[in-house]
């Protein structure tokens, strides 16, 4: 798991089956507030979200330490693997990177895209080829995207906008927006649903969203048809 601060923290179970903390793995000297941690199947390598280094940072586990960073949009927060270990998705909760003349406020001494609310208004998740280690695309979303889950298949990618109440459905193959689905429990109702957490059932056939600011599980109903409507 990640820690406060700059490191990521492991945990070993004896043979009592309890658990105990084990090492603590450096992955700056300096603070980066370490976010989302994803796993490589072979248990090897973790990939983390350094939220204030607008980076993924590769861990190799068997050495304990940090083998290359790679830039990301502003403040990632969660990461998601391809099934094939090839590809890394990360949810940039304060969206891309501002761009020179825009209306911009430093969160964490980086530059943010805010409305003249000093709320951002760009989220983004940001494709990563491991392999390569380089980005290959950043596609807009939802407000604050937060956690993501993959389809069984894995074409299909879910993204909690926490700002939006929606969650965004993303083709991974096409690497675009198919649909955005919103998970108000009433349209009436206030802004402010906080969508912050994802889970898809095994078959493929249910999205489960919770939604923090009405203490509540939204169930979404999903499309088996590649060319329907998720919802």
């Amino acid at each position: 798991m990640s820690g406060s601060d700059s490191h990521l923290l492991e945990a070993r179970r004896d043979g009592k089956g309890r658990w105990q903390w084990a090492r603590k793995i450096l992955l700056s000297t300096k603070t980066v507030n370490p976010s989302g941690v994803a796993l490589a199947v072979d248990g090897h390598t973790a990939y983390v979200g350094l939220s204030i280094r607008n980076a993924l940072a590769i861990v190799d586990l068997n050495a304990g330490e940090v083998t290359a960073q790679i830039p990301t949009g502003v403040c990632p927060f969660d990461v998601v693997l391809s099934a094939d270990g090839r590809t890394a998705y990360v949810s940039n909760f304060g969206g891309r990177r501002a761009r020179k003349g825009e209306h911009a406020e430093l969160s964490a001494g980086t530059p943010v895209v805010v409305d003249d609310r000093s709320l951002a208004i760009s989220g983004t998740i940001t494709r990563i080829d491991l392999a390569a280690r380089k980005t290959t695309g950043e596609l807009s979303v939802g407000l604050h995207p937060c956690d993501m889950e993959l389809s069984p298949d894995g074409g299909l990618l879910f993204v909690a906008n926490a700002n939006s109440d929606s969650v965004s459905v993303v083709d991974t193959v096409a690497f675009r927006v198919r649909e955005t689905i919103s998970v108000r429990p009433d349209p009436n109702l206030p802004f402010g649903s906080i969508t912050n957490a994802l889970a898809v059932s095994k078959d493929g056939r249910t999205l489960f969203v919770a939604n923090g600011g009405n203490n509540a599980v939204a169930v979404v109903k999903l499309s088996t048809s590649p060319t329907s409507p998720a919802s």
